[in-house]
C-alpha cells in the first residue's frame, strides 16, 4: 500500500485556511463569534498559518448539548467545538484526507459521503430485488456505533494511509479533545466513521461475496440467494467488529424477500413498490394537517419542515399524485420556497444573490 505524504506543509496555505474558514462558517454567518472572524478573515488566516508552521496549535474545551431526533426517536449527544481555530482545522484535515479516503472506499458506503446519499443506497436495493434469484435479506445495525469506535484503532488506520507525522499528530490531537469515542457534532466524525468500517465494507464484498451489500453509516442491507450464506455472514461481521471494539444490535435479521419490505433509509422496499416509511408518512400528514388548520397560513418553520418531507415522495411512484391530492390543496410548493426565499433574503440584507451574476 502506497501511503501518503506532505499533507501537512500543504494545510498551512493562507488561501486553503480561508476557504476552510468560510466552509465552517456555512449557515451560521450571523453568530457574532463566526461573523467576527469573517470580517478579519485574513488576519485569522494568518494567525492559524502560524500556529500550524510553529507546532502551537491548541484545541478548546468543548460543550455538549442534548437534542431529541425526530428521525430515529431518540436523544443525541451533540457536541459542539469552538469555532476558532477548532472547527476550521476539522474542516483543513478532511480536506485533505478526503481524496485520501474515497480511493478505496466501497462504491455502495453511503451517508456523510457528497452524491452518496439515501438515493444511492436506495438505488442498490431496488436493483437487488429486481433481480429475482435473490431470494433472502439480512438487516443489520451496529449498537451504539459513534460512541463505542476507538480513536487509537482509528488513529493506526489513519497512519496506514498517511505517512507524514506531523499531520498524523494534528489528527490525534482532534480525536483526543473529542474523548474516547467519536463524537456527534464534530464535522471529522461524518468522514472518519466511514473510514473506520472501510475494512469491514472489503471484508464483506471480497470475502464473505454477498451479492448486493449496502450500508449507510452503520445500517447494512445484505441480499442473495442463499439464506444459510447470510447466517454465515452475519456471524463473520459481528466476529469483525468485535476485532476492531464494536458489535452488531442483537435485533439483527434475517428473512425471505417476499415475506415482507425492507426498511431503509426512509422507506419500505417491496419487490413491485416502494412506499415511504410510515413514520415519515405520518410526519408529514400532520404537518400539512397543522396548516389546514390555520387556514393555510404557512409559517417559515412550517415551509421549511413540509418542504424537507416532500422531497421524499419524489422517490416514490405515486409521490406526485399524493402530493396533488393530499399536499398542493393546503401547501403547493411554490408558496413554501417562495416563503423560505424571502426569509433568505432579508438575512442577506435584501439583496438577491444571482449565479454568475453581480448582487442586484
Amino acid at each position: 500500500m502506497k501511503r501518503i505524504g506532505y499533507l501537512y506543509d500543504s494545510i498551512c496555505d493562507t488561501n486553503l485556511i480561508k476557504i476552510a474558514i468560510r466552509n465552517a462558517a456555512k449557515g451560521k454567518t450571523k453568530r457574532h463569534y463566526i461573523a467576527k472572524v469573517l470580517k478579519r478573515i485574513d488576519y485569522f488566516a494568518k494567525k492559524l498559518k502560524y500556529m500550524l508552521e510553529s507546532d502551537t496549535v491548541e484545541l478548546s474545551e468543548n460543550h455538549t448539548k442534548e437534542i431529541y431526533d425526530n428521525s430515529c426517536l431518540k436523544k443525541r449527544i451533540i457536541t459542539v467545538p469552538k469555532f476558532f481555530p477548532d472547527q476550521v482545522i476539522h474542516w483543513l484535515i478532511i480536506m485533505k484526507l478526503e481524496k485520501v479516503m474515497m480511493k478505496s472506499m466501497y462504491k455502495y458506503t453511503c451517508g456523510s459521503v457528497p452524491n452518496r446519499g439515501g438515493k444511492e443506497a436506495k438505488k442498490l436495493v431496488v436493483k437487488a430485488l429486481n433481480n429475482h434469484k435473490m431470494r433472502y435479506v439480512a438487516k443489520l445495525d451496529i449498537s451504539k456505533f459513534f460512541n463505542t469506535v476507538k480513536p487509537e484503532i482509528l488513529s493506526q488506520m489513519i497512519k496506514r494511509k498517511v505517512k507524514d507525522k506531523r499531520f498524523t499528530n494534528l489528527v490525534d490531537m482532534v480525536l483526543k479533545n473529542g474523548g474516547d469515542c467519536l463524537p456527534i457534532g464534530y464535522y471529522t466524525s461524518q468522514w472518519l466513521s466511514n473510514f473506520y468500517l472501510e475494512g469491514l465494507d472489503h471484508f464483506v464484498k471480497e470475502q464473505l461475496r454477498i451479492k448486493y451489500f449496502v450500508r449507510y453509516v452503520d445500517d447494512m442491507v445484505l441480499i442473495d440467494s442463499n439464506k444459510r450464506k447470510l447466517h454465515k455472514a452475519v456471524i463473520a461481521i459481528n466476529q469483525y467488529l468485535n476485532e476492531i471494539g464494536l458489535k452488531l444490535k442483537r435485533n439483527w435479521q434475517v428473512w425471505k424477500i417476499d415475506s415482507r419490505p425492507i426498511d431503509f433509509v426512509g422507506f419500505q422496499f417491496f419487490r413491485n413498490k416502494i412506499k415511504l416509511r410510515r413514520r415519515i408518512y405520518f410526519r408529514l400528514c400532520r404537518r400539512v394537517r397543522n396548516v389546514r388548520k390555520k387556514n393555510n397560513n404557512i409559517s417559515l418553520k412550517q415551509a421549511m419542515g413540509i418542504l424537507s418531507l416532500v422531497g421524499w415522495l419524489a422517490q416514490i411512484s405515486n409521490g406526485y399524485n399524493f402530493y396533488k391530492l393530499k399536499i398542493y390543496p393546503y401547501a403547493p410548493k411554490k408558496k413554501m420556497k417562495k416563503i423560505v426565499s424571502n426569509y433568505s433574503k432579508k438575512r442577506n440584507g435584501g439583496k438577491l444573490y444571482v449565479r454568475n451574476k453581480k448582487s442586484v
